[in-house]
């Protein structure tokens, strides 16, 4: 194979550090190639032909990968040519998390009832409702509400909107447990060095694993992304034991924060484009698996109102 189609190609982490990655290099083989594609169907995109010596051609290769794909970081290529098909093989090396390691992986459990607390203005009001005995996971900038109480802080990507928050964030929460996406833990890596209770999560991107509005994707088996940092939330805390779940600040719409600063990386007016997907996959866990959920404030959600007296 090697004396018909060479690959040559340098993994390129896309977003940065993250679960996709771009193969980006060249395939050159003795006869015109037709296609590059993954075991899995993904098709490359190919530069225009260029003939080099001896009558071989060379192509430019850019081929998307998923950390969470079956082979991953070994990514088997099917090359067609007009001489046939060959097969080769690209390893990808994910940057080191450490002391980060898989929450999937870390045997932790959630009590059977959690509150996901996200940043929506309706945080502020309704965050003292939390029961007492709930166990509750703040994302984002969630863990900044004053007097909240945060046993668990999850952190997806590092934004330039949460670049801007994320230092204070980190010294409000200086103890506790930590379960950052992937990409935010290989970034702030050095800061956790000696820390036994980080973890990271990977949400699965590619299309036909994305959560969908329109679809119902399995739940419990990885955590899907498409859904916002709460979609993630809901996916983990239930994988992790939760069957009783609240809802505060998870408002859905518009783009100010509860402490009335707006997200300038990504305005937003009326109800969130992510409204449908959320409801699909929090009717899914109802219907399908027990979940109770309830929200403590206004959403543009599909969910009830939680009530005191239940």
């Amino acid at each position: 194979m090697a004396d018909r189609v060479v690959i040559e190609c340098a993994a390129v982490p896309d977003p940065p550090l993250e679960d996709r990655f771009e193969l980006m290099g060249t395939v050159t083989a003795a006869a015109a190639v037709r296609s590059v594609r993954t075991r899995a169907g993904r098709v490359a995109t190919l530069g225009p032909a260029q003939r080099i010596s001896g009558g071989r051609e060379r192509r430019a290769l850019r081929l998307v990968s998923y950390l969470t794909d079956a082979e991953f970081p070994r990514v088997p290529l099917v090359i067609e040519t007009a001489a046939g098909a060959d097969e080769a093989v690209v390893h990808c090396r994910p940057a080191d998390a450490a002391p980060f390691g898989p929450v999937l992986d870390a045997g932790l459990r959630f009590p059977s009832r959690v509150c996901i607390v996200a940043s929506g203005p309706t945080a502020a009001s309704t965050h003292r409702a939390i029961p007492a005995d709930f166990h509750v996971v703040a994302v984002n900038k969630g863990v900044l509400l004053p007097g909240l109480r945060v046993d668990t802080w999850m952190m997806n990507q590092l934004t330039s909107d949460s670049l801007a928050y994320y230092a204070s964030a980190s010294q409000a929460f200086p103890a506790g447990r930590r379960i950052f996406r992937l990409a935010t833990a290989v970034a702030t890596r050095a800061e956790h060095a000696g820390r036994s209770d980080c973890h990271w999560f990977v949400a699965h991107q590619a299309a036909e694993e994305q959560l969908d509005p329109d679809h119902d994707r399995p739940v419990g088996t990885c955590i899907r992304s498409g859904g916002t940092v709460t979609g993630c939330a809901l996916q983990l805390a239930f994988m992790l034991g939760a069957r009783d779940m609240r809802l505060c600040g998870v408002d859905m719409r518009g783009d100010r924060y509860f402490d009335g600063t707006r997200n300038d990386r990504d305005p937003k007016a009326g109800d969130w484009q992510h409204v449908r997907v959320l409801d699909r996959l929090i009717a899914q866990l109802r219907r399908d698996h027990g979940v109770t959920i309830r929200t403590l404030g206004e959403t543009a959600l599909g969910v009830p109102r939680f009530k005191a007296d239940g």
